[in-house]
């Protein structure tokens, strides 16, 4: 969270609020979208910031984001296989070619 990594109380009050209006104006994606806004301001792991974008979605984004994990191995590729946040793009072809190259099987 961000209180864990020495965020200021406030700050962390108003990035929740700015969720929340988003999430009510916008559902789902209209909370995706800040959250991304937030990651890619704050540096976060590429994997996570491919899985907003499929959580948005944009497939080719997400790959693209992916594959910048794999280069830089992020330690959560380890669940890449089974973490159902990739649901909505595991049948692409690419996500299965990338399953291969990392050595997972389908």
């Amino acid at each position: 969270s961000d209180l864990a990594t020495g965020a200021k109380p406030e700050v962390v009050q108003q990035k929740y609020k700015e969720r929340q209006d988003a999430f009510e104006k916008s559902g789902g994606d209209g909370y995706w979208r800040k959250n991304l806004e937030f990651a890619l301001e704050s540096g976060f792991d590429a994997l996570d910031v491919a899985a907003m974008y499929a959580h948005l979605r944009d497939k080719d984004k997400s790959f693209e984001w992916l594959e910048k994990a794999v280069q830089v191995k992020s330690e959560f590729l380890l669940w890449l296989n089974v973490d159902p946040c990739w649901n909505n793009i595991r049948s692409d072809l690419r996500f299965i070619t990338l399953l291969k190259k990392m050595g997972f099987e389908k």
